[in-house]
C-alpha cells in the first residue's frame, strides 16, 4: 500500500489517500478518508505490521583452558 494524491481539497491544497497501485497506473483505494499527506502518512504507518527486530546471535564464549 501506498499513499498517493488523489485530488485536491476546495481550498486547493493537495488531496491523498491510501490505495494500492495497479499496473495501469491507477490505484484501488483502501482507505476512502480524504487526507492531508501528513495525515495519510501517517495512518498508513499504523497500518503496517509492526517490524520484528530479531537479536544479533551471540557469539560462542571462549572455552577457558585447563590448568590455569
Amino acid at each position: 500500500m501506498e499513499v498517493f494524491q488523489n485530488g485536491r481539497f476546495s481550498t486547493g491544497e493537495p488531496v491523498y489517500q491510501i490505495g494500492t497501485k495497479n499496473a495501469d497506473g491507477g490505484y484501488d483505494v483502501v482507505v476512502f478518508a480524504l487526507m492531508s499527506k501528513a495525515e495519510a502518512e501517517a495512518k498508513l504507518a499504523e497500518m503496517q505490521p509492526p517490524v520484528k527486530v530479531s537479536e544479533a546471535p551471540k557469539a560462542p564464549k571462549a572455552a577457558k583452558k585447563a590448568g590455569k
